[in-house]
């Protein structure tokens, strides 16, 4: 068996760049819980990895705010342009009826005869089919 003080070089050492020099245990230059300068790669990596990550969720997060604001802005829009037409119909609504209050008037009249005949038509129709539409 080989002399325990000088194993040979390990594999971990070949790709430090560090050939073992004689008299040198290949264990001597590795620290306690293993080699700090192999973890610094895999932690930058991690660290480019965590930073990437980061970046990508902070672009998501301000592309969805400009949407989120765009999508108030617009609903704010539509609901102050729905607020204006209805006031400018109740407007042209309420100056046509006070222009013309006689055929206001026999509208009203018209409308209500109408609905008067439909109500009566439809029960008329539910009495002949034998059932009640209005139960009492």
């Amino acid at each position: 068996m080989a002399n325990m003080g000088n194993q040979g070089s390990s594999f971990g050492e070949q790709f430090r760049g560090h050939p073992q020099t004689a008299g040198q245990s290949a264990t001597a230059t590795i620290p306690h819980g293993g080699d700090s300068r192999k973890q610094e790669p895999s932690g930058g990596v991690m660290s480019a990895v965590k930073e990437k990550v980061q970046d990508t969720m902070s672009t998501v997060a301000d592309k969805a705010e400009n949407l989120w604001d765009g999508t108030k802005q617009g609903v704010s829009q539509a609901a102050s342009t729905v607020a204006h037409t209805a006031e400018d119909v109740w407007g042209s609504t309420t100056s046509c009826m006070s222009r013309y209050p006689i055929a206001t008037f026999l509208t009203g009249l018209g409308l209500g005869v109408t609905l008067a005949l439909a109500l009566q038509n439809l029960l008329e129709t539910e009495e002949r089919r034998g059932g009640r539409y209005f139960p009492m």
